[in-house]
């Protein structure tokens, strides 16, 4: 038998889903003091739901619905940033900053790029350089 593919999808999945749902846990029960980014019940619900959904897709070892999750909500946390600087949905309702549009702009960045990478099977490919006289 096979051995599942270990792609770059998947090993970021593996690394930002469990984050991304005790980022929404946490988030709950945190002082409002305590944030370093603008956190409402909406972001939380949000973060839960592709933690969750995230870590799903890593229990399903699928390399490509790894690669079309991550397409998706990096194009969703891309949207957020575009939303929040043309004053759409959600930024009506949050209070973002710019530390929350750098996250998001990052992460969404992240998430499409590897998204593009596609089906590679190792995050880190090594090439030997030999020389041949």
């Amino acid at each position: 038998m096979d051995k599942p593919q270990r792609t770059l999808n998947l090993i970021l999945l593996t690394i930002l889903s469990p984050l991304l749902l005790v980022t929404g846990i946490v988030n709950f029960f945190l002082p409002d003091h305590l944030y370093w980014i603008d956190t409402i019940w909406y972001c939380n619900l949000v973060h839960i739901l592709a933690g969750t959904l995230g870590l799903l897709v890593v229990w399903k070892k699928s390399p490509i619905l790894a690669r079309r999750f991550n397409l998706a909500l990096g194009m969703i946390y891309l949207y957020e940033v575009v939303a929040n600087f043309a004053g759409l949905f959600p930024a009506r309702i949050t209070n973002w900053s710019s530390v929350d549009d750098m996250v998001y702009l990052f992460t969404g960045m992240l998430l499409i790029l590897c998204g593009i990478h596609g089906q590679k099977k190792t995050a880190i490919i090594f090439t030997s350089h030999t020389q041949v006289s």
